[in-house]
């Protein structure tokens, strides 16, 4: 049963559905990316827990994960170009973000401008993390804040256009 979806909108023909993907995420833990044009799946993994929450980077170079028990992993989804569309694109295990959540990680978004990741947990903990890119497709995340005072799991995590306010919903 899949659980979540996100979208990512990077790439020259993203407005036209070309080298578009998105991801689906379900209980068993499995995550498939999808051509956003064909509507095939292009590769499947195992995301290692149930997957409760997906966001792209804004990039499309990095999907991260909220799985169950507070885990926040992040899989680098680049395409390789010495194989034929549309077994291209090779997922692999990026990190594992650490931080205080306790629960389900239920929400997760990328700021627009890709240098913080906000995840949210079935608890109502929010948690900001600073992105630093070092290099090609290399980026390091290290917790920045946590927010407080939501009364129920934070289902929905959204960032103003300059990336400077998150808003969250519970």
């Amino acid at each position: 049963m899949v659980t979540c979806v996100a979208w990512s909108s990077s790439g020259r023909g993203a407005r036209l559905g070309l080298l578009s993907w998105y991801a689906t995420g379900s209980a068993s833990g499995r995550v498939v990316i999808w051509n956003a044009k064909t509507r095939e799946s292009v590769v499947s993994f195992d995301a290692g827990g149930a997957v409760r929450s997906l966001a792209f980077s804004p990039d499309g170079n990095h999907l991260a994960a909220g799985l169950d028990r507070g885990q926040l992993s992040v899989f680098s989804v680049t395409q390789d170009p010495t194989l034929a569309p549309p077994n291209n694109v090779l997922p692999r295990f990026h990190a594992a973000v650490a931080g205080e959540l306790r629960a389900a990680v239920t929400a997760v978004s990328y700021s627009p401008d890709g240098r913080v990741l906000a995840a949210g947990d079935g608890l109502g903990n929010l948690e900001l993390y600073r992105c630093r890119v070092s290099g090609a497709n290399r980026r390091t995340y290290r917790r920045r804040a946590k927010c407080v005072g939501h009364c129920s799991a934070v289902l929905h995590v959204d960032w103003s256009a300059d990336s400077r306010v998150a808003r969250s919903s519970s």
